[in-house]
């Protein structure tokens, strides 16, 4: 490995990197324990939090002791992405649908 030329790196600001222990939570999933759904929504959460934008339509960023805060207002129960940045549940011959409030569940 030694031999091989690095990689280039991609990262610029605004950018995330997933550590690697997160591919093995996936690799190692038994039972839907960890999905690629909860790996989208965990990269899609901390993207949020690095670009202090909420793909949430009720969601907006707020400061607190100093750090920032993700506010939805809708609560829980509404929890939904943004119209069109997320698949639909009601096709099953898409992917890429993420079931938002049973991500977080799992993420938490």
């Amino acid at each position: 490995m030694a031999s091989l030329p690095k990689r280039p790196v991609y990262a610029e600001p605004g950018s995330v990197t997933v550590p690697r222990f997160v591919f093995s939570w996936l690799k190692d999933s038994r039972d839907e324990a960890w999905t690629v759904a909860d790996t989208g929504m965990l990269v899609a959460v901390l993207q949020m939090f690095e670009n202090r934008t909420s793909l949430f339509p009720n969601g907006t960023f707020e400061e607190e002791d100093g750090e920032p805060v993700l506010v939805v207002r809708c609560g829980l129960v509404d929890l939904r992405f943004r119209n069109g940045s997320n698949g639909t549940s009601v096709d099953s011959t898409g992917s890429g649908y993420v079931r938002e409030r049973e991500a977080l569940r799992t993420l938490a």
